[in-house]
């Protein structure tokens, strides 16, 4: 059976047409997929990640046992401050890559949909004797919704009376809604600003009637994934799997070569040391749509050099796809074929992101 978020009767009635992604029935659009892209490429659009998952760390060493297993400092962040950060296997390939946010007594990490179970899991399996580490999940029990567009930080401003507009990647600030705790937390940059707020489950309907009357207009996963791609942002299922390291799929940013040891440290600081990096992050610019969604071979001169991971047809560029490539055969401007259900499409390479934030 799928799952269906808190507000699924919400969306139903406010016209969305649903669609399964990630073993959740959400929003695909709600009546006007170009109506939904105009909004938020111009305004604002709102879109409910209540799918995504939430765990919360608490005791005395959450952070330094986040820390050691993963890629990115999270030892140290002042409450307040946030980071992405990757959790790797032994030999480097992604896990998940975690959203992390600093709070006095504890840390919120954000997972992808159909990850959070195998997440809790895997890190309560590293929790040794002597450290002090509770885990707990919380995607029942609370929301996400997302603000995303040129004027995002407007709407938070009127909907919730924060100013978010100057927080860096990641930070996040307290809030109330109806008399209970939320979070409000800049995103990964899309088109103009994102912000994600984290809120109990009983406050989500109010907090999605304050968006909506702040300006903000309900967005579909069609519209998301449009501006996901166009931003070569990497998802987990798509780009981010366990065939691929965090180098490969263009999370440079998310690693820190300044820290201790981490599961897969060695692989990650012996590739990209020694420039062995196999693999990378591509856009293509196609002539027309792929046949599905589904993965697509990359081919130049008749031999592979890769797979689509994610396709689109976004309203302002076109036929558009994000592609894990071999970087020796994958040079910016060549022309390459795209093997998509016996059927063949040309395309482009061409460098990420599509649309710059």
């Amino acid at each position: 059976m799928m799952g269906r978020v808190v507000l699924h009767d919400l969306h139903v009635a406010a016209g969305g047409v649903l669609a399964e992604r990630d073993g959740w029935e959400l929003p695909d659009h709600y009546g006007d997929p170009a109506g939904e892209y105009a909004a938020a490429r111009e305004l604002a659009g709102l879109i409910d990640h209540s799918a995504w998952g939430r765990l919360l760390l608490s005791g005395r060493d959450r952070a330094n046992f986040l820390h050691r297993l993963s890629t990115n400092v999270v030892e140290g962040l002042l409450p307040g401050q946030g980071t992405a950060t990757v959790l790797t296997s032994p030999t480097a390939r992604v896990i998940e890559r975690l959203i992390v946010y600093v709070q006095p007594e504890r840390l919120w990490t954000v997972t992808a949909p159909q990850n959070h179970a195998r997440v809790a899991q895997y890190l309560r399996g590293y929790i040794f004797w002597q450290d002090e580490v509770r885990i707990q999940d919380v995607s029942a029990e609370t929301g996400m919704l997302t603000v995303v567009g040129p004027r995002a930080a407007e709407v938070i401003q009127k909907a919730m009376g924060i100013t978010a507009a100057t927080l860096p990647r990641h930070h996040h600030l307290p809030a109330g809604i109806g008399g209970a705790e939320a979070l409000v937390a800049r995103g990964d940059p899309l088109v103009g600003d994102t912000y994600h707020i984290i809120a109990p489950a009983e406050k989500l309907s109010l907090t999605w009637d304050l968006l909506t009357r702040a300006g903000a207009r309900p967005i579909g996963l069609a519209t998301w994934e449009t501006l996901r791609v166009e931003a070569g942002l990497p998802a987990y299922g798509r780009e981010l799997t366990g065939q691929v390291t965090p180098l490969d799929a263009g999370l440079l940013a998310d690693i820190s070569f300044n820290k201790g040891c981490y599961t897969g440290q060695e692989v990650i600081a012996r590739m990209y040391n020694y420039e062995k990096m196999p693999k990378g992050l591509y856009g293509l610019r196609l002539a027309r749509p792929l046949p599905s969604a589904t993965k697509a071979m990359v081919e130049a001169d008749g031999k592979p050099i890769g797979e689509v991971t994610s396709a689109v047809v976004s309203p302002s560029l076109g036929p558009i796809a994000l592609a894990i490539l071999r970087r020796a055969q994958a040079s910016l401007g060549a022309e390459v074929t795209v093997v998509a259900e016996g059927a063949t499409v040309t395309g482009r390479i061409v460098a990420l992101p599509f649309v710059s934030a």
